[in-house]
């Protein structure tokens, strides 16, 4: 009798462990790695190798939001593959890219785009305004001053944001503003991929892309009218290498060849500024959508936006555009007693036309 009882006892402690749940829960390899990608801000899909489906997206990506730039978007896209499966120089940055080209042309906005598709995140872009490092004291603050100068030990705009955030997109905007004590510190970064700060801090560039935009050859675009003519091929080519000669009067050659790649983008076509215009209408849209606002846009608006932009702009003068033209009339009838929710924008008489309407 005992013996059954006991084995009963038995019986029933062994079915309430079995569905104790366990304490403090079970950990899950997707929370270990959010938690050190927090910790070493290496992005989650990397620790989690989910970048090659991200990779193999990438030139598509890029496409959708980078326009007229085809060529442009294709080269960046191969070589930042190439680096990312392992095809490059362990110790130097994962690629370097120097993008030339007229003003409003996208070369700003792709290094944006490329940083948020590789490292998942829109804060992985460091951005360097090359004009305020003119001089040879500014260009100190990148890596900070010598010890005994004023300005020791003072946060650096470029040493202490890759020291937080050591897979990012580092992007030099235009470099012929900036003093030549510039090139040399670039000259080093690309060389050895890393380098030495005011404190003797080394800082790695190896888990970095770098980015330098320039719009040397800006004339020389202009003239050739690439993008709103046939576009030979051999005037294209032609273009590129005196614009590459120049590039060589400009930049000193040792860091022009350290360069991985460059790439020239064209001047954009009349039917990349519709497609353009057509997204900043889209995006405007989609404003007026979160407010309960429905905004209809007929086919020929985004034309004639964009047959008013300025070409020598590029983009820049398209959102001007859409705000003048557009965005300014919805916002006058939104302002009313009554906002409609419906209007539509029309070309009438040649003028673009935002109108009320009705429910």
């Amino acid at each position: 009798m005992k013996q059954n009882e006991a084995e009963e006892h038995a019986r029933v402690r062994r079915l309430v462990d079995a569905n104790r749940p366990p304490v403090g829960g079970v950990i899950a390899e997707r929370e270990i790695a959010e938690v050190v990608s927090r910790m070493t801000k290496i992005p989650l899909a990397d620790i989690l190798a989910e970048n090659a489906r991200s990779l193999d997206r990438l030139e598509s990506n890029l496409s959708q939001k980078i326009f007229g730039q085809d060529e442009a978007v294709r080269l960046v896209a191969a070589a930042v593959r190439r680096a990312k499966v392992g095809l490059r120089h362990p110790k130097k940055p994962l690629a370097s890219f120097l993008f030339l080209g007229p003003s409003g042309v996208g070369k700003t906005e792709l290094a944006k785009v490329l940083a948020e598709e590789v490292f998942h995140d829109p804060k992985a872009l460091i951005r360097l305004d090359m004009s305020e490092y003119a001089e040879a004291f500014t260009a100190s603050k990148l890596i900070g001053a010598p010890a005994g100068y004023v300005g020791y030990r003072d946060q650096t705009k470029l040493s202490d944001l890759v020291k937080q955030r050591s897979s990012s997109l580092v992007l030099f905007d235009e470099l012929e503003k900036a003093h030549t004590d510039v090139q040399n510190l670039l000259l080093q970064l690309l060389e050895e991929g890393e380098l030495t700060d005011a404190t003797g801090r080394r800082i790695h560039f190896r888990n970095t892309i770098v980015v330098i935009t320039s719009n040397i050859g800006l004339e020389r675009f202009r003239s050739g009218g690439i993008g709103f003519t046939s576009g030979e091929a051999g005037r294209t080519l032609a273009l590129n290498e005196d614009i590459r000669r120049e590039l060589l009067e400009r930049f000193r050659p040792e860091l022009v060849n350290r360069i991985d790649h460059t790439v020239i983008f064209q001047p954009l076509t009349p039917q990349a500024l519709t497609t353009i215009t057509d997204a900043h209408l889209q995006a405007t849209a989609a404003q007026l959508s979160d407010r309960k606002v429905r905004l209809d846009v007929h086919p020929d608006v985004a034309d004639a936006i964009a047959a008013q932009a300025d070409k020598q702009a590029g983009a820049r003068d398209i959102r001007r555009l859409v705000q003048t033209l557009v965005e300014d009339s919805i916002a006058e009838l939104l302002s009313r007693p009554s906002p409609p929710k419906a209007c539509v924008a029309e070309v009438k008489r040649k003028r673009i036309v935002v109108r009320p309407l009705s429910s």
